[in-house]
């Protein structure tokens, strides 16, 4: 049998069996192949299911990841940021009823009208605010873990 030519990945008396399975490790995909990706690193074409660069041995796989971490953590900060905003006028509101209660006990002290309809309101804004702060949370607990 005659020694194998093979310049893949493969050294083997089946070559040829080799070749035809590994013909995306040994050249790189046409500019406009639905399969080919730039390379991060060197910014050569290479196949999109590789998890390494055929140009430059770079992870490709590995930065993939790293990279919807890294989207991942910017839409959760996103998200933090807008939960914030939706908490603080909540709290304002609820900052603003424990005043009214208190000038309430202080302008009518005999009038129990007023202070059943401000803790009325009081609950129906925590009942808004547990949820939001929960998920706040949710999203804070969800950073750390993304960022260690």
């Amino acid at each position: 049998m005659k020694p194998s030519d093979n310049k893949g990945i493969f050294n083997s008396p089946h070559a040829h069996i080799a070749n035809s399975f590994n013909v995306y490790q040994q050249r790189p995909p046409p500019a406009d192949h639905p399969n080919a990706i730039t390379c991060g690193q060197c910014d050569g074409l290479t196949w999109r299911m590789t998890d390494r660069c055929i140009h430059c041995n770079f992870d490709i796989a590995a930065d993939a990841q790293e990279q919807q971490r890294l989207e991942r953590l910017e839409q959760l900060r996103f998200d933090q940021q807008r939960l914030k905003g939706k908490l603080l006028p909540l709290l304002i509101l609820m900052l603003a009823c424990a005043i009214g209660i208190a000038l309430a006990a202080f302008l009518a002290p005999q009038s129990p009208f007023i202070y059943w309809a401000v803790i009325g309101i009081m609950l129906v804004l925590a009942a808004f605010i547990k949820p939001l702060a929960e998920k706040l949370e949710s999203t804070r607990n969800q950073i750390r873990s993304l960022q260690s």
